[in-house]
């Protein structure tokens, strides 16, 4: 009798012979869209039914991917309501502190402005007490991204330093700014704020809530397309492998992509990112918005759950229906191989 090694040596050279027959590597899904970009009658009519199953898949991904661009849509419109209206109820007390801020800048300005124009030394206690203020003011709702607080290096800058250029443009740049640009700066401190959460309660109730329904439409909608977005990039095949040991065997193969583990903390998505690449390429509309919405489908339970499916209603029929004898599954991971 033969060496065990007889069977897999066998597999490959039925890779290969499937190779040759147009199972090119990279799977049948990026074998249609690069024939759906160079195509001829005759090649059309030949491979529609092999190619048919990833037509429906790139045409269901792009309707799958409209409506949930459109329901994020919606999610952030009506959380951007939900902020404006906290922002009027806040409106007197934003405005109380640009105004503040006009005040002291316009106060300085007057007396800086013109030495520093002049290349002339500067005031330090009184840049001190306007820095000092503008920090007060800036730090109401916590640390501040955009900061108009100087350091006392730049501070003590000297005219005819290298660092007194940047002094003076710095404080032409604060004294300058006009009441709509401290009232936006001030808006854009408390929004940061407001979006962190544990500042205002009713906000943080009513966008948890709109995150739950946002959440439960998702679910829907990956339901929906579940079928799918479950599908392999692959397509199954076979052929009699004739052993001299052990005579025809009939070997199917089928890399079934690996999904995401079910309730992984986390997710792998070096099977199904290139994948979602593929199918982007082919809609035409290869963005980051788009991927994160695929792999967001592809790592949910209910995809997840019927590509599992898939595959074990897959290797079941082929072992008890189609006479296979050999069945080769790749890429399959953990939870798939254990129900298996």
């Amino acid at each position: 009798m033969r060496d065990p090694l007889e069977i897999p040596v066998a597999y490959y050279i039925l890779s290969a012979r499937l190779q040759s027959l147009g199972c090119v590597p990279g799977g049948a899904l990026v074998s249609f869209l690069e024939r759906e970009e160079d195509s001829s009658p005759a090649k059309n009519v030949r491979d529609s039914a092999r190619f048919e199953p990833f037509r429906s898949m790139l045409a269901s991904a792009g309707s799958f991917l409209d409506e949930a661009q459109l329901l994020l849509r919606s999610a952030s419109e009506q959380e951007e309501e939900a902020v404006a209206d906290t922002i009027s109820e806040f409106a007197s007390e934003l405005e109380g502190r640009a105004r503040d801020m006009l005040n002291h800048t316009r106060e300085a300005a007057a007396l800086v402005l013109p030495l520093v124009r002049a290349s002339q030394p500067l005031p330090l206690e009184l840049l001190e007490r306007l820095i000092a203020h503008i920090h007060t003011i800036e730090s109401h709702y916590g640390p501040c991204n955009k900061s108009d607080v100087l350091p006392a290096p730049l501070l003590r800058a000297e005219p005819g330093s290298k660092l007194y250029p940047s002094l003076a443009r710095k404080l032409e740049a604060v004294c300058g700014r006009s009441i709509a640009d401290l009232r936006g700066r001030e808006i854009e401190r408390f929004r940061a704020r407001l979006l962190k959460g544990s500042f205002h309660r009713a906000f943080d109730e009513r966008r948890s809530a709109l995150a739950n329904e946002t959440a439960a439409s998702k679910d829907l909608l990956f339901a929906a397309y579940a079928e799918y977005l479950s599908h392999s990039d692959h397509t199954p095949v076979g052929e009699i492998v004739h052993l001299e040991t052990l005579g025809p065997m009939k070997v199917t193969t089928w890399n079934v992509l690996e999904f995401p583990c079910l309730g992984s903390l986390e997710p792998v998505f070096d099977g199904v990112r290139p994948v979602c690449d593929a199918i982007l390429k082919g809609l035409g509309r290869k963005d980051a918005e788009c991927m994160n919405i695929l792999l967001d489908a592809v790592r949910s339970d209910v995809v997840i759950n019927r590509h599992t499916e898939r595959v074990l209603s897959f290797a079941q029929y082929e072992l008890m229906h189609c006479g296979t004898d050999v069945l080769l599954l790749q890429e399959v991971n953990e939870r798939v191989r254990e129900s298996i």
